[in-house]
């Protein structure tokens, strides 16, 4: 009966051994993506490793992104805390060029579980080394990509419940360096009314721009204009017509002597003093101006005295008498 028993458990066991792990533990698989699949020395970018949303009562999740740490260095890297559980992170870059960054989160108790219903993700950002060339590969480690959680019995499962697929990874191919063709502007002065520009340098190959003739110093697109100066106008003359009857008024600018106001206004008269016989009298002429880099003006002139011209009237002469 033993025996019985011992064959029939072995079949099963034979059995189960015929489905891939993936099935008995409803496998979950990852993938990895990055934002470039080109990167030039220095530039930088993103890999990131992606769990699906896990409908479990998750226990413990571990991740780990490898990469060439000869080709690329890890820039920025900062996991999320989960609520309820404690986490270990580190970027680790072995000495045969086998780096990684990794992190786990394990709950703090037995019936404390983890949420990660929205998914998981591993972020990192890198950035290529000076002098790589070639290209990297990014991979989900197959050994360090795992999730355990209850099952709908509420038995919990240290099987590993994800897949890690064989094209979990993304090449990342790091550009030639590129030389730079630089094409001189040169100065241009500002004036008044033109905006100028200092001297800079464009790349013909890349479309960057830089402040010296070596490429080194990389700068902001339009950085080299200088505003226009703006007019620095002088102080207002006025120049009164032989009648008096119109007044020009002009001004001009300090920085251009070509960049002139002017503008004739018509003139109005009032006697502000009546001449008499025995004083000169006073005539005011007015003008206002539309422009406001003008002020209203007035001039006075002299009325001459008035002349009298005797009005007579003759009283015929009489003879006297005795009385």
């Amino acid at each position: 009966m033993r025996k019985r028993i011992l064959s029939c458990f072995l079949a099963v066991v034979m059995l189960l051994s015929l489905f891939p792990l993936s099935a008995l533990a409803a496998a979950t698989d990852v993938s990895i993506a990055s934002t470039a699949a080109t990167a030039a020395e220095g530039d930088t970018f993103t890999v990131t490793l992606t769990v699906p949303p896990v409908e479990k009562k998750v226990m413990t999740v571990e991740l780990r992104i490898n990469f060439d740490n000869s080709l690329f260095e890890v820039t920025k890297y900062e996991p999320p805390a989960v609520d309820g559980a404690t986490r270990t992170a580190s970027p680790v870059a072995n000495a045969n060029n086998e780096g990684y960054v990794s992190v786990s989160w394990e709950s703090t108790a037995y019936d404390n579980t983890l949420d990660f219903s929205s998914g998981i993700t591993l972020e990192a950002e890198f950035q290529v080394k000076a002098g790589a060339s070639g290209s990297g590969v990014f991979s989900a480690d197959t050994t360090h990509c795992d999730v355990s959680w209850f099952d709908d019995q509420d038995t919990f499962d240290f099987v590993n419940q994800i897949n890690v697929p064989e094209d979990a990874k993304v090449t990342v191919t790091i550009a030639a360096a590129h030389t730079h063709v630089l094409v001189k502007t040169e100065a241009v002065a500002a004036d008044c009314e033109t905006p100028g520009n200092s001297e800079y340098w464009t790349c013909s190959g890349c479309g960057k721009f830089f402040s010296e003739a070596a490429g080194t110093t990389e700068i902001a697109e339009d950085s080299w204009i200088i505003p226009a100066l703006g007019h620095d106008y002088g102080k207002a003359t006025y120049d009164w017509a032989a009648d008096n009857k119109t007044v020009t008024a002009k001004v001009v600018c300090s920085r251009n002597a070509s960049h002139v106001i002017e503008e004739t206004a018509d003139t109005t008269y009032a006697e502000t003093t009546p001449a008499t016989e025995s004083a000169e009298g006073v005539g005011t002429y007015s003008a206002s101006f539309k422009d406001t880099h003008f002020t209203a003006q007035t001039k006075d002139v002299t009325i001459p005295k008035l002349t009298h011209t005797h009005v007579l009237t003759k009283t015929d002469a009489v003879a006297a008498d005795c009385e």
